[in-house]
């Protein structure tokens, strides 16, 4: 298994787009969970239409619902798949 450091930035995208009945505290270890659970690819999904290249791979949530990118050992966002977005 491979072990990231969240982010703050990860923490409340995550919160905000997936769980935004959870607090902070809540969030966060949802989201831990559920990058314990992740997939890690080192290349994007195909619906993430802008990537960066110091970005080191990325972690599937929950089959595609969110990618969380992760540089330097850090998952520093979470971004919504938009075929799942609920807005």
């Amino acid at each position: 298994m491979i072990s990231f450091r969240l982010t703050h930035n990860a923490v409340t995208g995550y919160q905000r787009l997936l769980a935004p009945g959870n607090s902070m505290s809540g969030a966060y270890s949802e989201l831990k969970r559920a990058c314990a659970a992740g997939q890690y690819e080192r290349r994007a999904p195909a619906w993430l239409r802008r990537t960066r290249t110091d970005t080191d791979g990325y972690v599937l949530l929950d089959g595609d619902i969110a990618v969380l990118p992760v540089r330097r050992g850090r998952v520093v966002a979470c971004l919504v798949n938009p075929r799942h977005a609920t807005r």
